[in-house]
């Protein structure tokens, strides 16, 4: 059974779509056995798809995620994880206080893009590709 890893904003239409994206497509094909990879927002619509300009920006990396669509973190998801990525230390607050333990989480700093300008998504995708090394520290140690 493939590990779960989480990563986390808040709508999930701009941070953790682009994150789950630049990561997965970082991974090994031998990781990528390992590792199920999927994005959630705490106080997400479900249904939404990814904002233009997320999926304008991933278009420049070679990722489409045009097909994306907004979940709403559940514990079920949570309970499965292995590993959550927030994007915010607010995200990993919320978490820690309905019982997540310390240990599964990581959290990047990545200000939210949301309805910014195509720049600002550029600029989120560079600092969120800063950010993954510590995913993939983690998981190849």
């Amino acid at each position: 059974m493939k590990k779960l890893i989480i990563f986390l904003c808040t709508g999930n239409t701009c941070r953790s779509p682009m994150a789950a994206a630049l990561f997965e497509s970082g991974l090994t094909a031998e990781e990528r056995e390992q590792y199920e990879v999927r994005s959630f927002g705490l106080a997400a619509f479900g249904g939404e798809p990814a904002s233009d300009h997320a999926i304008e920006t991933m278009e420049e990396h070679g990722i489409d995620i045009a097909g994306h669509r907004s979940t709403p973190l559940n514990r079920y998801a949570l309970a499965e994880a292995e590993l959550v990525v927030c994007m915010t230390e607010a995200h990993s607050r919320v978490l820690l206080q309905v019982g997540v333990e310390p240990e599964k989480l990581i959290v990047f700093d990545i200000p939210d893009p949301y309805k910014g300008t195509l720049e600002d998504y550029r600029r989120c995708a560079e600092k969120i590709k800063t950010e993954l090394k510590k995913v993939y520290d983690r998981i190849r140690k």
